[in-house]
């Protein structure tokens, strides 16, 4: 499997994964020893706008949480990255990540 083939699995894996979470639980541990499962919600919508901005080689703005609709937001910020990153050239070159 090629890499752009493995971000998108990923990323549509990840999705599904985020779809079952219950806000009611953001306070609950997370596999992370040490974040509730509201910092790693925070941490994944983060980390998903800053691989976008990766695959674009664009500039990297912070992607501000918000507990209503974080699910959704972060669908379509994986939705993004996944097609950036299998966008021609997009593993080409230098970015930062």
């Amino acid at each position: 499997m090629d890499l752009a083939a493995a971000i998108s699995r990923a990323a549509s894996e990840t999705s599904e994964i985020v779809q079952a979470v219950n806000p009611v639980c953001f306070s609950d541990p997370s596999p992370c020893s040490e974040w509730d499962v509201r910092t790693l919600a925070e941490h994944m919508v983060g980390f998903a706008g800053l691989s976008l901005a990766a695959a674009t080689k664009g500039e990297h703005r912070p992607v501000e949480f918000e507990a209503d609709g974080w699910q959704e937001r972060y669908a379509e910020l994986a939705d993004a990255l996944a097609a950036a990153w299998s966008a021609p050239g997009a593993l080409d070159g230098m970015t930062s990540f």
